[in-house]
Formats: C-alpha cells, sequence, structure tokens
C-alpha cells in the first residue's frame, strides 16, 4: 500500500514536469490509474511481497513443524533463498548489461 502511494506520488510529479503544470495545481487520480505501466508495478509489488511473506514467515515454520528440522538446519535451509538471490542478482544485471 506505502509503495503504490509511492509511486502515485511519483508518478505525478513526473508527468507534471513533462507537461509544464506548476506544482501548486492537484494531483489528477486519473493519471495513476490510467496508467497500464503504474498497474504492472502495483501487481508485481503485490506478487513480490506475497512471496517474501512466504520466504520468512511460512518457510521457517514449515521446515521444524511439518518437516521436523531442528532450528539450525531450518534456518539453513530457509536462507538458501537469500543466498541464491544474493547471488543471483548481480549474475543477472550483469548479462543484461552485455
Amino acid at each position: 500500500m506505502l509503495a503504490a502511494g509511492g509511486a502515485f506520488v511519483f508518478f505525478c510529479l513526473i508527468h507534471k514536469r513533462r507537461h509544464g503544470e506548476t506544482e501548486s495545481r492537484s494531483i489528477r487520480r486519473e493519471l495513476f490509474t490510467r496508467g497500464r505501466n503504474s498497474w504492472e508495478m502495483c501487481s508485481a509489488f503485490f506478487c513480490f511481497d506475497y512471496y517474501w511473506y512466504l520466504l520468512l514467515n511460512w518457510l521457517p515454520d514449515y521446515l521444524i513443524n511439518v518437516r521436523g528440522f531442528g532450528i539450525m538446519k531450518a534456518g539453513l535451509l530457509a536462507s538458501l533463498p537469500f543466498l541464491v538471490f544474493g547471488l543471483g542478482q548481480p549474475l543477472g544485471a550483469g548479462s543484461a548489461t552485455v
């Protein structure tokens, strides 16, 4: 919700600068709701936040309670997605710039 509000303000300020509108003019909601990019950005944040919730809350609980792992082994296994993120982001950025 906070990200959507920030994106709305950012989008409206960029639109004002491009079209030469003054800062005192009120921000119209249609600027945000009509843009396809803004809806895609909000849906991407929603999906990523849900996945982030699963990694932080559900995965360790699942490994301990359902799979029966100890706290140390569950912590090690639950940290693997973050390790993959940490290695994958620089590699993906490097391959995108080539």
